[in-house]
């Protein structure tokens, strides 16, 4: 894991950078990447300076698309995308349609979900991803995106990016209704909630085989505008956990 944070003063533009810098090494010429990060409703993630500084370190030497996990969102349209990445060219752009571009990865058995939810809750659901996270036409996926509360997952981003950010129609209903029917109120905030341990589940059946590399974010918005506290970069979980922590 890489991983660099300052917990009373922001990060500077060169520690974040030398921290994907040297993430950044490992990367080999010609490696075909996919970068996730969020649509511009996260305008206050860091993930678009992240993302176009990736895009102008690796793009010479590698193909690199971009695929905001818009979730049930709209698509970003081309001003959004040039406000939030920067002049990356709008060719790079994938868009991610949850109704039609999804394919079944797995299913969480009624026994699972009743045991995650203690019982309140008892359906199977079906997880699902786009499918050119599935197609093999990748060598490297890059998950970008920011740790901070969350109403349904209880600390948003890590897994949820793809589960709900490029997943399907049954994952994003029913986690939003197993946080719903748990209680919100014992959820916002916390790393270890019902859907959480749901998408947990989902990582070790099989998220773990696509090896996956997580960039997390944690930021303080002061005047309209976000600062850097910390970055954290890796497969495991705990990339994410870490995160937590700090924020």
């Amino acid at each position: 894991m890489f991983y660099t944070e300052n917990v009373d003063t922001p990060l500077s533009d060169s520690e974040w950078k030398s921290t994907l810098d040297t993430w950044i090494k490992q990367v080999q010429p010609g490696e075909k990447i996919l970068i996730l990060p969020p649509d511009i409703t996260r305008c206050y993630s860091y993930a678009g300076k992240l993302t176009a500084y990736l895009y102008e370190k690796l793009s010479e030497a590698c193909k690199i698309r971009i695929m905001p996990a818009v979730g049930t969102h709209r698509q970003m349209t081309r001003k959004e995308q040039e406000e939030f990445f920067g002049p990356i060219p709008e060719s790079c752009f994938l868009c991610h349609d949850w109704r039609n571009d999804t394919e079944d990865i797995c299913v969480v058995p009624e026994d699972k979900i009743s045991e995650i939810t203690g019982g309140k809750y008892k359906r199977s659901i079906t997880a699902q991803l786009n499918r050119h996270l599935l197609s093999g036409e990748f060598d490297r996926i890059v998950s970008v995106g920011q740790v901070v509360p969350h109403e349904v997952v209880g600390m948003a981003n890590y897994t949820k990016n793809l589960l709900v950010g490029v997943g399907g129609r049954d994952m994003i209903n029913q986690s939003h209704m197993i946080s719903a029917i748990c209680g919100i109120e014992t959820i916002m905030g916390r790393e270890n909630t019902p859907v959480r341990r749901l998408f947990d589940y989902v990582q070790k059946k099989y998220l773990d085989q696509l090896k996956i590399t997580f960039m997390l974010t944690v930021t303080c918005e002061k005047h309209q505008d976000s600062d850097l506290y910390g970055l954290c970069i890796g497969e495991e979980r705990e990339t994410f956990s870490a995160a937590c922590r700090l924020a």
